[in-house]
């Protein structure tokens, strides 16, 4: 099994999940429009494709929820911090064991994004 991810495939995953959740904000249910790009000023984001998986079909694309605990790997991917930074802040208690991150019953290490966010916010 693979589990690289490049930064385009990633790139995917954001744009998925950013419009999972503007779709999920507004609160009649209506979709976010974006205006046209004809100003001068902006230019349109480009076309991505969405991630696909040969598994599945082709073109058939892979539903991704958002997910509140991840691993280490996962959590340097979306916070741009690198692994040791990570390790750090676990190693000198800035995140708590229970509150920002957990081990699981085999020992690997979840971070809860949730509880991340607010100590982030916490932040003077």
């Amino acid at each position: 099994m693979d589990t690289t991810i490049n930064a385009a495939q990633l790139a995917d995953v954001f744009a998925l999940m950013a419009t999972a959740l503007r779709s999920q904000a507004q609160p009649d249910g209506s979709r976010v429009s974006t205006p046209p790009a004809g100003d001068g000023l902006t230019r349109p984001a480009p076309n991505r494709l969405a991630l696909r998986s040969s598994s599945i079909g082709a073109g058939q694309p892979v539903i991704i929820n958002a997910a509140r605990f991840v691993t280490i790997e996962m959590c340097a991917a979306i916070t741009g911090l690198t692994r040791s930074a990570i390790n750090k802040r676990m190693g000198r208690g800035y995140w708590i064991e229970g509150r920002q991150w957990r081990r699981a019953e085999d020992g690997r290490i979840w971070i809860d994004m949730q509880a991340v966010e607010k100590w982030v916010q916490g932040m003077p």
